[in-house]
C-alpha cells in the first residue's frame, strides 16, 4: 500500500526539480513534463485515488508551464535585475504603476459596490443590457479600450479634455479595464446575500442606510477585499490601453517596453525579472494577510 505521504513527496521532488530546472539549459521543459508524466502513472497505478492522482499530475503540468518562464528569467538575469534596481527611473515607475492601480481599485470597488447591490436586487431596468456592455472592456483587445478611451480624453475627443501624458489618463485606463472584474465579483457577492436579511433589520427599525452599512456590507466584505485586490493585480498588469493614451509618467509595463525597444530582450528581461523578485513577496504578503484576517463569506462563515 502506499504511504499516505506519497503525494507530498512527488510535489516535493517536483519543486526541487522545478527550482533547479533553469541549469539543465534547454532540455529542462522537457525533463519536467516527462517528470509530471511519470509521477503522474506512477500515483495512479498504486494509488487507491485515481481522481486524486489525475489532478496533481494535471497540476504539475501547469505549474511547470506557468513557473518555467519565470523560473528561468531569475535564473540567467538575475545579476542584471540587480543593476537595474539601482535605477531610479525603475523604481519612479513601480511607484506611478503601485499608486494609479491602487486609485483605479479604490475607484472601481466603490462603484462596484453600489452596482452590485442594484443589480442582484434587480433595481436597474435592462440590468442584462448594461452588464453586458460594463464587460465589454474585458472582451475588447486592450489598445482598442485605449482608443476608445483616448476618442473622449483628447483635444480632439468628444470632451476636449487632454488626458495624455498625466497620471490622471494612466488611472482612468486602468479603471476602464479593470472596473469590470470588480463588478462582476460583487454581483455574485450581494446574489449570495438573502434579502431576508435586510427585511429583518428593517422590521427592527434599522433605516435602509444602517440596513446596508452594518448587515450588508460585513456579510460581502470579504469579497470588497477581493474584489480590491483583484482589480489592483489586473490594472497593474496594463499595457495595452494604458501605452495608447500616455507614454509619461512612466509605468512599470511601459517602462519594460521602452527597455525593449531601446537595450534589447536582455534589458527588458532584466526589468522582467526584478518586477517578479518585488511581485511574488507582494502577492505572498497579501494572501498571508488575507487569510489572517479570516473574512467570512455571507452567512455561511467561509473564508476567502
Amino acid at each position: 500500500m502506499v504511504r499516505r505521504n506519497i503525494y507530498t513527496d512527488v510535489i516535493i521532488l517536483f519543486v526541487i526539480l522545478l527550482l533547479f530546472s533553469p541549469l539543465l539549459g534547454r532540455n529542462s521543459l522537457y525533463l519536467m513534463l516527462a517528470y509530471s508524466i511519470v509521477s503522474f502513472i506512477v500515483v495512479l497505478l498504486f494509488s487507491r485515488d485515481p481522481v486524486k492522482a489525475s489532478f496533481i499530475g494535471l497540476s504539475e503540468i501547469f505549474i511547470v508551464l506557468m513557473l518555467i518562464p519565470m523560473i528561468s528569467a531569475i535564473e540567467q538575469y538575475i545579476s542584471q535585475a540587480i543593476a537595474y534596481s539601482r535605477r531610479l527611473l525603475f523604481w519612479k515607475a513601480l511607484y506611478y504603476t503601485v499608486i494609479s492601480s491602487f486609485i483605479s481599485s479604490l475607484l472601481g470597488v466603490f462603484f462596484a459596490v453600489p452596482f452590485g447591490y442594484a443589480y442582484s436586487r434587480e433595481l436597474l431596468p435592462f440590468r442584462d443590457v448594461i452588464r453586458s456592455f460594463i464587460e465589454v472592456p474585458m472582451m475588447l483587445p486592450h489598445t482598442i479600450a485605449g482608443i476608445l478611451l483616448l476618442g473622449v480624453f483628447s483635444k480632439e475627443g468628444l470632451w476636449q479634455i487632454s488626458l495624455t501624458d498625466t497620471l490622471t489618463g494612466i488611472v482612468v485606463a486602468m479603471f476602464f479595464v479593470s472596473a469590470p472584474i470588480a463588478v462582476n465579483q460583487m454581483i455574485e457577492a450581494f446574489n449570495h446575500v438573502p434579502e431576508r436579511y435586510e427585511h429583518v433589520s428593517r422590521s427592527l427599525g434599522a433605516t435602509p442606510f444602517k440596513t446596508f452599512l452594518y448587515v450588508l456590507l460585513p456579510m460581502v466584505r470579504s469579497d470588497i477585499v477581493s474584489a480590491f485586490i483583484t482589480s489592483f493585480m489586473r490594472a497593474m498588469s496594463e499595457f495595452g490601453a494604458v501605452i495608447v493614451i500616455t507614454s509619461y509618467p512612466p509605468i512599470i509595463s511601459l517602462y519594460a517596453f521602452r527597455e525593449l525597444s531601446l537595450s534589447g530582450i536582455v534589458g527588458a528581461l532584466a526589468v522582467s525579472t526584478l518586477s517578479i523578485l518585488i511581485m511574488v513577496p507582494v502577492i505572498i504578503a497579501i494572501k498571508l494577510f488575507i487569510r489572517r484576517k479570516s473574512y467570512g463569506r455571507a452567512g455561511t462563515g467561509e473564508g476567502i
